[in-house]
């Protein structure tokens, strides 16, 4: 399981080798606001991530199914 709270299951990307999981994340947030006039600015924020987590047995990439609820990413 990998806690992954402030990303959707769109926003996660992954990936199993034989002895490892590879986990990537990238979200991308833009706001657009407009002060009074014609001063207008707009802030743009980005978080990504990756991890490499090592597995302890061999296992089937082909074999893995995934759940994603509430945060949490399960490998099964």
């Amino acid at each position: 399981k990998a806690e992954i709270p402030a990303f959707t299951e769109k926003e996660v990307q992954f990936s199993v080798e034989p002895y490892r999981v590879i986990l990537r994340g990238k979200k991308e947030q833009t706001e657009k606001k407009e002060a009074e006039g014609s001063v207008i600015w707009s802030e743009r924020s980005e978080k990504n991530f990756f991890r490499a987590i090592p597995l302890n047995a061999e296992v089937n990439p082909g074999a893995v199914r995934t759940t994603h609820a509430d945060g949490v990413l399960t490998l099964i």
